[in-house]
């Protein structure tokens, strides 16, 4: 596949700069606890395919002011 250079060029300066930090928010919802929590894990293993060795990644961390409803 030919790429046109400006375009890999482009590429490669967008992949030198560094990642962000962002909190992201995911809730879900199941028939029993259990099944949220399965769900709710599938959604954030999804996230692991933007981990960059030794770099960036994402990690789950659990709010301690959660309560039960």
């Amino acid at each position: 596949m030919d790429v046109p250079e400006d375009l890999l060029a482009s590429i490669e300066k967008k992949c030198e700069k560094g990642g962000f930090n962002v909190d992201i928010r995911l809730v879900a919802t199941g028939s029993t606890d259990q099944q949220a929590e399965i769900t709710l894990d599938s959604m954030i293993s999804s996230f692991s395919q933007f981990t960059k060795e030794g770099s960036n990644q994402f990690e789950k961390l659990i709010d301690e002011r959660q309560t039960e409803a």
